[in-house]
């Protein structure tokens, strides 16, 4: 089981380190506040459909946006992006390479 945090307004990977990985942007705006609170409205509604998956609300720069996952290959983010199309709620999916959370291990055997 991971373990998670409270950090600020997000939920945080304790015991993880980053690896090169894969997520889904399902929002992307502007700099303006609106757009701050959009990106975090996407988040939430995600989270409803989704609770168990990772949704991350970050500014970069010039935009906000909301990426969703953490996959290790482009594989695996793209076939969940299959499933996140299906709902037609979010518009204009893309497969984004990034740095991603992942747990370690406390069990090597598996």
């Amino acid at each position: 089981e991971i373990t998670t945090r409270l950090v600020g307004s997000e939920m945080c990977i304790r015991d993880s380190y980053k690896i090169s990985g894969y997520r889904i942007q399902i929002y992307a705006g502007n700099n303006s506040r609106n757009s701050r609170v959009e990106a975090e409205r996407a988040a939430q509604r995600f989270k409803g459909f989704f609770p168990k998956v990772p949704a991350y609300t970050h500014f970069y720069p010039p935009r906000w946006v909301c990426r969703v996952g953490d996959f290790k290959t482009a594989e695996q983010a793209t076939a969940f992006m299959s499933q996140i199309q299906q709902l037609k709620v979010f518009s204009g999916l893309i497969v984004v390479k990034t740095a991603i959370q992942v747990a370690y291990r406390s069990d090597v055997s598996e």
